[in-house]
């Protein structure tokens, strides 16, 4: 079928996921994105100029997108759509050439573009992320095919640029792929050094220009606190979501995914300890079906559908791998009925949760479906309440675009997050290197007298205010007693305007009351 079948798919996969372009603006998540990437396109650089996260990928990829197609929500969304549609196109490839069959390809493509284009959840790093881990186990399974160098060099390559969307898949899937790597080899008695120094070799490259750049901004320590310890000590404790117990539909996901990724791991090491399958075929499911399970730990910790994604994706993978005609023959081993139910169970694993994400895609699809809202200037063609529009129209006919404004919580020490969109949206310049508010954090004393410290020295015009809280059993409800920001916005800024559950605040004269 040549080039012609990819092809098809990935303009499939665009024409699914087209509706995206104008889902509701994400006020938060998809509001960091935008905001970091517009403050690299300022001169600005993560850890060193602002607080944040995240490696700088996915900031350096819309920011330099801006620069060519301009500062907006559109920009930033025509990018995800391209990229969540090669991550589909990607599983299609890397089945295709481990499982050979093209049937299999399919299902895995199918499964990753239903359940991935259900989510309204726009510049999320961890697509991108996992588009290039994929390709480094379909370079490693290529690999352990041909024997040929110059595939565990562009694996390296892969795996190093997945960390720099998001370092916590990139060396989760590392890891993981030294081990499995390792057992393959020591298994074959084949040489160890040279397919190891050439996955360095490919890696170091590329780790090692991101990282002089930042470090020759930032320190070290920094760095490391902000992509490790911070999220490493926050995540448990200030964002825990518990595992959804199997008592409704949208929890059977969390269930039948990891379940397939169990079987898969099971029949690969009984396929390695019998030397049973293709080396690829035991290679790739194997590898796969591990990863797939250490990325268990993201799904675990904050236990909702996003952060099941990479899962989702894993298992995709390995439920195609495990229905090739090889896979299903060792499994059961010559008997029909044992061959008939196993497949069955596989396919309803994998299909049975993503039915009902297309159940509710088939809802959406009339006339309008193509059809695009009003162009509204830098929200482009995304979806904005009429209480948001207002805050934004406020800021801007309010303030120069010299002056600065302040994006915050009623509640500086009971939040979720703030509504970081109003800065990029606003378009007007940021008062602290904080603009991302994080819970357990941006509520400590010493970071909330920072935040102050810059608020006095750039003097925003406005602070824009909403509650932006909602039970979860995790620390994030509890009310720490920090109230250093709300009674400096107090002192020092009068209400002046209410839309909805929005306050902008706006600061008084200068001459004369202000007090820090």
């Amino acid at each position: 079928m040549g080039i012609l079948l990819p092809v098809t798919l990935f303009v499939l996969s665009i024409l699914y996921n087209f509706s995206l372009i104008k889902s509701p603006v994400g006020v938060l998540d998809e509001g960091i994105i935008l905001a970091g990437a517009q403050r690299v396109s300022n001169g600005e650089f993560p850890v060193a100029d602002f607080w944040d996260l995240y490696p700088p990928g996915q900031y350096l990829v819309v920011s330099a997108l801006f620069s060519v197609f301009g500062e907006s929500v559109l920009t930033e969304r025509l990018y995800d759509i391209v990229i969540r549609s090669f991550l589909a196109l990607v599983v299609y490839l890397s089945v295709l050439h481990i499982a050979s069959s093209y049937r299999n390809a399919l299902l895995g493509w199918f499964v990753v573009l239903v359940c991935i284009g259900s989510i309204e959840f726009s510049g999320y790093p961890v697509y991108p992320a996992l588009v290039f881990a994929v390709l480094c186990g379909y370079y490693m399974s290529r690999y352990i095919e041909s024997k040929r160098l110059i595939y565990v060099v562009s694996a390296g390559a892969c795996i190093a640029i997945s960390s720099v969307f998001r370092h916590d898949i990139g060396c989760m899937f590392c890891v993981t792929l030294f081990v499995v790597t390792l057992v393959q080899l020591i298994v074959n008695k084949e040489r160890l050094v040279s397919p190891i120094l050439c996955l360095i070799s490919g890696a170091v490259p590329i780790i090692a220009m991101i990282s002089l750049k930042w470090t020759s901004v930032a320190d070290i320590d920094s760095i490391v606190n902000q992509l490790v310890f911070y999220p490493a000590a926050l995540m448990p404790t200030y964002r825990w979501l518990p595992y959804p117990a199997l008592d409704s539909i949208e929890a059977l996901p969390f269930y039948s995914y990891p379940l397939v990724l169990v079987i898969g791991i099971i029949v690969s090491m009984a396929a390695v300890c019998r030397r049973k399958l293709t080396g690829k075929l035991r290679y790739g499911v194997l590898l796969f079906s591990a990863v797939g399970l250490v990325f268990m730990k993201v799904a675990s910790v904050r236990s909702d559908y996003v952060h099941l994604v990479p899962v989702i994706i894993v298992a995709a993978i390995v439920g195609g791998l495990m229905l090739s005609s090889d896979v299903v023959d060792y499994v059961s081993a010559g008997i029909v009925r044992m061959k008939r139910g196993y497949t069955c169970g596989i396919i309803v694993l994998l299909v049975g949760p993503a039915v009902f994400s297309l159940v509710n895609k088939f809802k959406t699809l009339d006339a309008s479906y193509f059809c695009l809202n009003s162009y509204t200037n830098r929200a482009s063609f995304s979806r904005l309440s009429d209480d948001l529009s207002s805050v934004v129209m406020h800021v801007k006919n309010g303030c120069r675009e010299s002056e600065y404004i302040y994006v915050g919580v009623t509640n500086h020490d009971r939040f979720m997050g703030n509504e970081t969109i109003i800065y990029f949206l606003s378009d007007r310049r940021y008062a602290t290197r904080y603009h991302q508010l994080v819970p357990g954090f941006s509520s400590l004393p010493e970071i909330q007298d920072e935040i102050i410290f810059e608020l006095e020295s750039n003097r925003p015009k406005f602070a824009v205010l909403s509650p932006m809280f909602w039970y979860e059993p995790n620390l994030s409800q509890v009310d720490m007693g920090v109230d250093t920001v709300d009674d400096y916005i107090h002192r020092n800024y009068y209400l002046c305007a209410q839309y909805g559950r929005y306050e902008v605040w706006s600061r008084l004269n200068d001459c004369g009351s202000d007090e820090y």
